[in-house]
């Protein structure tokens, strides 16, 4: 985690950031349609890809929380898991 910050903070923190939600496109593969919506699905693996990678970029910022209550953040703000 203390490398983090460096990372996003420096250069190659977008090359960074592109590579890094890029890779979570596989991890949100599974995003399901929203029931009741008309929201496509790429749409909803878009936005959960943003808040996931934003989170990370947030937290790096916001050091004083715990990755436990950092996922417990993302999970209250993203009912669609």
């Amino acid at each position: 985690m203390d490398y983090l910050p460096g990372i996003l903070s420096g250069e190659s923190g977008e090359v960074f950031m592109a590579f890094f939600k890029e890779h979570l496109k596989g991890l949100f593969a599974y995003a399901r349609e929203s029931e009741g919506f008309a929201v496509p699905r790429d749409y909803i693996q878009n936005h959960m890809v943003c808040d996931f990678a934003e989170t990370v970029r947030w937290w790096t910022r916001n050091t004083r929380y715990t990755p436990e209550e950092i996922s417990s953040f993302f999970f209250e703000t993203t009912p669609l898991l």
